[in-house]
């Protein structure tokens, strides 16, 4: 960039001037922003940023935003409104399902209860008759299930809970 000017002379002695200011821009700066994380049989939304006038992804898409199915590298090449190209890129990875495992004893004694332990540690825990803790006490025979997250997958497990009658 900077200032240019011209001086020229025809043949007669006239001379004339011209001056050009050419300004140099920056390529924009590209942050792809969206979980980069993907479960299985899950997807995810990739964002490359509002404000350019063109959008090209490796995938073939020509949007702001895409959404992705699988693993792999994500590029995308923008351009401002200066017409000047900025490119970006972001590794999606796939993370297997959670696998959690109830473990405790699944019977009790008439009057009695069973802890269930849902293992971990997960981020979160919901249990079906809606206790959100990692272990529950339950004194009522039936079936149980858990739905565990780490904050990008989840995962479900069910047991089911008997009463022993007592001795004769």
């Amino acid at each position: 960039g900077g200032n240019y000017s011209v001086l020229v002379t025809d043949a007669n002695g006239c001379t004339g001037t011209a001056s050009i200011v050419i300004a140099t821009f920056n390529p924009p700066t590209v942050d792809i922003t969206g979980n980069t994380v993907i479960c299985a049989g899950g997807s995810t939304t990739l964002d490359a940023g509002a404000g350019f006038t063109d959008y090209n992804w490796n995938t073939g898409e020509s949007t702001q935003q895409i959404t992705v199915l699988a693993p792999g590298t994500y590029i995308v090449t923008v351009t401002d409104n200066n017409g000047c190209l900025g490119i970006g890129n972001v590794d999606v990875t796939l993370q297997a399902d959670l696998m959690p495992m109830i473990s405790g004893n699944l019977s009790f004694c008439q009057g009695g209860s069973t802890t269930l332990d849902a293992g971990g540690p997960y981020s979160s825990y919901t249990w079906s008759n809606g206790e959100t803790t990692q272990q529950i006490t339950v004194s009522t025979p039936g079936t149980y299930s858990v739905t565990v997250s780490d904050g990008s997958c989840d995962g479900d497990a069910t047991v089911t809970v008997t009463e022993d009658p007592p001795p004769t």
